[in-house]
């Protein structure tokens, strides 16, 4: 009897308070501080709109200081990122429609060590696990899918331009 009243107690503490969206993190010093990625559920009964989650995100964090601030949002991709404190981040991760956060983090490639890049450089087998191209890449144009580049860093020697962005910013 003892038991069943423990985890009936246990039952309506947990059933009352919301549970949180998942929170995937990454290494300290790869990650901007205070800034996230929140990515929405797909909810095939009813379309979630993400200007009415990135509003209700706003009044639900409005008295934390006014700490809630969208960077970016990717309206095809029903996704956002948001500068925002730590108890606003787990006000949005409370809210219905997210299904999880993650932390927005810079990554650098420091090699490349692949049988692709390998077969671009030459024609004949075997590969001889070396990437050597040919030329300095003049008159090569590249088309980056990514979620944003630095135009202005310095290995692109001010070749990098922007172009075209199919996805909705703020």
């Amino acid at each position: 009897m003892r038991i069943a009243v423990l985890i009936l107690v246990f039952a309506l503490s947990v059933h009352g308070r919301p549970l949180l969206a998942p929170m995937y993190r990454v290494d300290a010093d790869k990650r901007i501080p205070g800034r996230y990625l929140v990515t929405l559920k797909e909810d095939s009964s009813a379309k979630i709109c993400l200007d009415d989650v990135i509003r209700e995100a706003g009044e639900l964090t409005k008295d934390d200081s006014g700490n809630f601030f969208v960077a970016k949002r990717f309206q095809l991709l029903d996704m956002f990122v948001a500068e925002m404190s730590e108890s606003a981040l787990n006000l949005v991760r409370s809210m219905d429609a997210v299904a999880y956060v993650e932390e927005v983090s810079i990554f650098h490639l420091a090699a490349v060590s692949s049988w692709g890049l390998d077969r671009i450089d030459q024609r004949d087998l075997p590969l001889d696990d070396t990437f050597t191209p040919r030329g300095d890449g003049a008159g090569v144009n590249v088309y980056v899918v990514d979620t944003g580049i630095r135009y202005t860093h310095s290995d692109f020697n001010g070749r990098a331009k922007f172009f075209h962005d199919a996805l909705v910013m703020t």
